[in-house]
């Protein structure tokens, strides 16, 4: 016994599969477009596209949900809201820290 429309039903599967493609965004907006000074997402608006976070890290916060924050580069200071260096109290390369209760105990070359 032939069976015609198992042949038609194949081929109907072989041209839907072909056509279907990966759903990719058509545009890119970048993170720091749409954070305020917190690191919280203000508003994204009616976007619809894809959000990049290159240079992000998220901090899960248990009040506030993820605050994102910029990556520190490696050679430079520490780049977080609010963040700014005391003083230049020590002349010479920091190797240690340690902090007991209100003490803070610095180690280095100085």
């Amino acid at each position: 016994m032939k069976r015609p429309y198992l042949f038609s039903i194949f081929i109907a599967l072989v041209l839907l599969l072909s056509i279907a493609r990966p759903a990719v965004a058509e545009s890119t907006i970048a993170l720091a477009d749409v954070l305020d000074e917190n690191g919280k997402i203000s508003s994204l608006g009616d976007w619809n596209g894809a959000v990049d976070f290159t240079g992000f890290h998220v901090v899960l916060d248990e009040c506030e949900g993820p605050v994102f924050l910029p990556i520190s580069p490696l050679d430079g200071p520490p780049v977080a809201p609010g963040w700014a260096p005391i003083s230049t109290g020590l002349n010479g390369p920091c190797r240690a820290i340690a902090v007991s209760g209100n003490d803070v105990y610095v180690g280095g070359e100085f």
